[in-house]
């Protein structure tokens, strides 16, 4: 009996991956597509330095963007799925950082932040790494911010 079961685990593991594989591709194809309106949005400030910045995080969100939805598309070990799991999240919480700001007026101030943040999951994604091995103060400011917002939720 242990070896029927032991038999059907790798094909059972095998529909896992690409679920998951499926899930992460429609998950970055969806922020890639809101990337592409993030700088065009009204609420922004009419500050071209803001703008500049807003326009370089999203084209950087675009290249990590693609080159994960490409990894997706070659065989991967399991430890590269989780990188690009974490990736997605990344530019998800990425995304709603900058909404946030832009809702609650203070893109202005938070944008350095924000921009440092992207350039850091950039420098992950080269190396394969993503967002749980980054150690700097972007990355704290970042979660600080994710900590209150979810605290007024």
């Amino acid at each position: 009996m242990d070896s029927i079961s032991n038999y059907s685990s790798p094909s059972k593991k095998t529909s896992e991956k690409k679920n998951i594989k499926e899930f992460l591709l429609s998950n970055l194809k969806k922020s890639s597509e809101e990337f592409d309106y993030i700088d065009k949005d009204a609420d922004i400030p009419k500050d071209k330095d803001i703008n500049e910045k807003i326009f370089a995080i999203s084209k950087n969100c675009h290249e990590i963007l693609e080159r994960s939805i490409k990894a997706l598309n070659e065989p991967l070990e399991e430890e590269k799925l989780r990188d690009i799991e974490d990736c997605a999240m990344g530019i998800s919480e990425l995304r709603s950082w900058i909404e946030t700001s832009k809702k609650n007026k203070t893109i202005s101030l938070e944008i350095d932040y924000i921009a440092d943040y992207t350039e850091r999951l950039k420098e992950m994604v080269d190396k394969m790494k993503f967002i749980d091995s980054i150690d700097n103060n972007s990355h704290d400011n970042f979660m600080m911010h994710i900590r209150k917002r979810r605290e007024k939720e």
